[in-house]
């Protein structure tokens, strides 16, 4: 959720995985508390949170896409997606092009 731009627990809680709500805010404490998300008041909305990845959080993106290429040769439905493609292509460009957007997002 988070690698795909959503930053907010609003944003999460509307997402297609459909989390509980008590899980979600466990999961974000946990997330937070282990320094893999940061945690900040939002800019529009004081009584609201921001969640953006940190350092740490960024260095699992090889992770996620060798986690996304197994998911994909193991769903008939996912293998054609044009990610998929993307990251099966060049593995080692997809992963430094999504740093460096990951990066960007969070001013490093």
């Amino acid at each position: 959720m988070i690698f795909s731009g959503k930053s907010s627990y609003g944003e999460f809680q509307n997402s297609g995985e459909k989390i509980a709500t008590n899980i979600l805010a466990d999961r974000l404490a946990s997330l937070t508390a282990n320094n893999f998300i940061s945690k900040k008041e939002s800019a529009r909305h004081k009584s609201k949170f921001v969640y953006t990845l940190t350092e740490k959080g960024i260095s699992l993106l090889p992770i996620l896409i060798e986690l996304n290429i197994w998911g994909a040769a193991n769903d008939p439905e996912n293998a054609g997606s044009e990610m998929t493609k993307l990251l099966k292509n060049d593995k080692a460009k997809a992963i430094k092009e999504l740093t460096k957007l990951l990066k960007k997002r969070i001013g490093s």
